[in-house]
């Protein structure tokens, strides 16, 4: 071999093992599956300013989560509640035993935010109708007055996760 590719191999080395570390390839694979916005020259940046960005980012997350699982709740109640029917759908099953939290917009698009709501098209469909209403269904407007009735709810749930004192 020569001399000049065993230098060149410890080198390489050396720059992926800078590189990753300057660029937080798996926190930013993480912020993204969690649905926080934070781009990778954000990330950048936040290392060369000498601030570890996992202390920034993953409260973020955490919050993030925290107040999509309050409204989930409250929706799944709230649907319950007002909407939920003997039928046994063996196929579907009931809309309110179906409300998930996405990582993505109502576009489907990964942008930061989490979406609670019905994945299947069917709960999803049933349930806009039931909140908007029909020529033969009266609008109740289940979704929008729990999503406003949630608001302080989740924003505390997610002053909790980021470690903040209430009334503070």
């Amino acid at each position: 071999m020569d001399v000049g590719i065993l230098l060149l191999i410890p080198i390489l080395l050396i720059g992926i093992m800078v590189f990753l570390y300057v660029v937080p390839l798996g926190l930013w694979v993480s912020a993204l599956a969690a649905g926080v916005n934070v781009g990778i020259f954000t990330l950048v940046g936040m290392r060369l300013r000498r601030v570890n960005p996992s202390q920034i980012v993953m409260p973020l997350i955490k919050a993030n989560k925290a107040g999509a699982e309050v409204y989930q709740k409250r929706l799944a109640e709230v649907t319950k509640a007002k909407h939920y029917s003997n039928k046994k759908d063996e196929k579907y099953g009931h809309m309110a035993d179906h409300i998930e939290i996405s990582d993505k917009n109502s576009d489907e698009v990964a942008d930061g935010s989490a979406t609670v709501g019905w994945p299947n098209r069917y709960h999803a469909m049933n349930a806009m109708r039931l909140n908007d209403g029909t020529v033969h269904i009266k609008a109740d407007h289940f979704v929008d007055i729990t999503r406003e009735e949630s608001n302080d709810a989740v924003v505390e749930a997610q002053a909790k996760a980021l470690g903040f004192k209430k009334g503070g």
